[in-house]
């Protein structure tokens, strides 16, 4: 409840919050009040429990793709999708509205309900992308149904998002409407060895983006570097608010440097790109430039005599990042540009904020 009222000092008038999947053993979000007003979250924690642990090796995960185990109608996404539509209907109808919705579901356990399911075929193609070690054939077998399971997730979303846009096109708000569809992170799903999330590659770092703005409707495509920071300068420049200024905050001090760029000269077609490097980082452990051409990536490590790790990979001869050039002797001026560019956006942007609900208030000076 108190951090319900903190969010909506954000602006917000009405907060529903699910925590997501695993989250669930340690929170208590209105999902979690949801099922134990209908007699399911303990049997839903204990199904969270037994699916097992996390880990980032295929060879150590215990996921099975199996179905959701309870009705269709408590699966978390199409709670949530019913909500957002409930939000939609308490919204005072002689004013704009703003609407943010999240869906949890392609999160482990990956168990989305059986009749999304049966839709998908089970594909059994040996197509992952090899890694340092080489995967068993027992575990493609289970990441198999996994990645099954994952396409599944993805259907829900699909149909709770048509859902939505039926309904605003039924009251006659679709065409007055920005509607901006993303993601926080990819999934591994076995490339390169690896599962979850938290890695420079592809399937991780580098998520869709959909803006349907009903005042520029000319389908265009873009794969120009975009970080998410640059959808925040979107939303304000839509709003008709200066990004740099709306973010600043008089505490720390630094705040007013968010690198965010507006979209919104790609949208109205006046640019093919606003930036020509987009940067990520996660964690203290690597950092990430990407161009329309290359890929940069710097391994960080706590000791200081430690050599530099470094990759640099040809995104238009190598998309699936296959072939470290670091040590190549004809891309050392692209890398040095690289190290540049890093050394650059370091100086001029501060540490990111890691944790994760930085609510609390600022410490006395």
């Amino acid at each position: 409840m108190a951090l319900r009222e903190r969010i909506k000092q954000f602006g917000l008038d009405y907060v529903w919050e699910s925590a997501g999947k695993q989250l669930a053993q340690a929170n208590y979000c209105d999902y979690g009040a949801y099922l134990h007003a209908k007699g399911l979250l303990d049997v839903y924690r204990d199904h969270i429990a037994a699916c097992g642990s996390n880990a980032m090796d295929p060879e150590r995960t215990c996921w099975s793709g199996d179905p959701w185990p309870f009705p269709e109608d408590d699966y978390i996404d199409n709670v949530t999708g019913r909500e957002i539509l409930n939000a939609l209907d308490a919204r005072p109808a002689d004013r704009p509205f703003f609407l943010f919705g999240s869906f949890c579901g392609p999160h482990k356990p990956y168990d989305p309900p059986a009749s999304y399911l049966e839709q998908v075929p089970l594909e059994e193609i040996d197509n992952f992308l090899p890694g340092e070690t080489v995967m068993s054939a027992e575990v493609k077998q289970r990441l198999y149904r996994v990645r099954r399971a994952y396409k599944a997730m993805i259907g829900v979303i699909d149909h709770q998002v048509g859902l939505l846009l039926e309904k605003l096109e039924r009251e006659g708000l679709l065409d007055s409407t920005v509607i901006l569809f993303t993601a926080d992170h990819g999934e591994m799903l076995g490339d390169h060895n690896r599962m979850s999330k938290m890695q420079p590659w592809r399937q991780s770092v580098t998520v869709p983006t959909a803006i349907r703005h009903p005042e520029y409707l000319n389908s265009a495509q873009c794969d120009a570097p975009v970080e998410l920071t640059d959808l925040t300068a979107t939303i304000l420049d839509m709003a008709g608010l200066d990004a740099r200024q709306a973010l600043a905050k008089a505490w720390p001090a630094f705040h007013d440097r968010v690198p965010c760029r507006s979209l919104m000269p790609i949208i109205r077609g006046e640019a093919g790109h606003i930036r020509d490097i987009a940067f990520s980082e996660c964690n203290g452990a690597w950092q990430l430039l990407q161009s329309a051409q290359w890929k940069y990536i710097r391994y960080l490590s706590a000791r200081v005599d430690e050599p530099r790790r470094e990759e640099l990979f040809d995104l238009h001869a190598d998309p699936e990042e296959q072939h470290n050039l670091a040590n190549q002797p004809h891309v050392q001026a692209v890398l040095g540009q690289m190290r540049e560019a890093r050394t650059a956006i370091l100086d001029a942007t501060p540490p990111a904020q890691t944790r994760w609900a930085p609510f609390g208030a600022a410490p006395a000076m």
